[in-house]
């Protein structure tokens, strides 16, 4: 077995996880975290209750940990993030993705910052983590929109 079809079974199997719970009862879930990426420094999970779609894009939310804890953008030197969460809203046809809002966690799992994403789409990028999410999103998608 490649590297790609364990991913490609990992996508298939959490995108009948996110159907099973996008088709049921509809009743507001407290997060599942799945991970579906660990690199070097980080690990890459989605939250399986958070997919949400609408007649033209999908949204997910994702949490990114990493070890050791980065210097947060903007703020003072020693301001360390172990955990950034994103909400990420994809259009399946074009390929492309947007941030939709964002938080920066510290070590201790204090909330550091938070904002609003961009309204512009920019295209996946092949073998990124977007990617990944977006396979596994735009996935979901064709099965709850046929």
């Amino acid at each position: 077995m490649n590297a790609m079809s364990g991913c490609k079974r990992i996508g298939v199997n959490l995108a009948l996880v996110i159907a099973a719970v996008v088709w049921g009862c509809g009743i507001a879930q407290a997060a599942d975290w799945e991970s579906i990426s660990n690199a070097e420094g980080s690990e890459l999970w989605v939250d399986t209750d958070s997919y949400a779609d609408d007649d033209v894009y999908s949204s997910i939310w994702t949490k990114t940990l990493y070890k050791p804890a980065l210097q947060l953008p903007g703020a003072a030197a020693g301001i360390k993030y172990a955990e950034k969460r994103a909400r990420f809203e994809f259009d399946c046809v074009k390929h492309a993705f947007r941030l939709r809002e964002f938080m920066y966690y510290g070590v201790k799992g204090e909330l550091l910052n938070k904002g609003k994403g961009e309204d512009a789409f920019v295209p996946v990028a092949p073998q990124s983590a977007g990617y990944k999410v977006g396979t596994l999103t735009c996935q979901v998608r064709r099965m709850v929109r046929p």
